[in-house]
């Protein structure tokens, strides 16, 4: 289980792909021209979650940083504190 959870918020998602130029590793394009997070389990509609380490912390950082319109959430697990 991991430290940190991402939060990504499909709904809003305005298809930028900044997500998929700052971490490639973990994004991806889908067909309706919104992101994916890979590996993620929805956990509600349009709203994905996945539990990360601190070895992605950074890049996920990034990814959040990059999106326009503020849909990458991070959160630090044991504490519920919000990061991005």
């Amino acid at each position: 289980m991991g430290k940190y959870k991402v939060v990504f918020d499909r709904d809003d998602c305005i298809g930028a792909a900044a997500c998929v130029a700052a971490y490639p590793e973990m994004w991806k394009m889908a067909k309706d021209g919104k992101a994916d997070l890979k590996g993620s389990k929805e956990k509600s509609e349009n709203l994905f979650e996945l539990e990360i380490d601190d070895n992605r912390l950074e890049k996920f950082k990034a990814a959040a940083a990059a999106c326009p319109v503020s849909v990458i959430h991070i959160f630090d697990k044991k504490s519920g504190k919000k990061i991005v």
